[in-house]
């Protein structure tokens, strides 16, 4: 389980999809790379129906975004959150 409630077998998903949109990247296929990452995003929004908002998931969304400004709002939002709930 994450430290901020998120079921291990839920989470394993998202590490195996990481690890797929990171090989990509090191292969340099950019089709498959942006294919995971629009799986990793599906992925996301699925446990954050199932969890609601929660540090892990929109940390991780900072983590593979594109764009700067969504990372760092992301970023601050997730660190908000769990400072908010304890949450180390």
């Amino acid at each position: 389980m994450t430290s901020d409630g998120i079921r291990a077998t839920d989470w394993n998903r998202v590490r195996e999809v990481a690890t797929r949109i990171a090989n990509a990247a090191i292969r340099d296929d950019s089709p498959a790379r942006k294919s995971t990452k629009k799986e990793l995003w599906v992925l996301l929004d699925s446990l954050e129906t199932k969890y609601g908002r929660r540090p892990s998931i929109i940390a991780t969304r900072a983590d593979f975004a594109d764009n700067r400004r969504k990372k760092m709002r992301w970023w601050k939002e997730a660190y908000a959150l769990a400072d908010a709930n304890a949450d180390r």
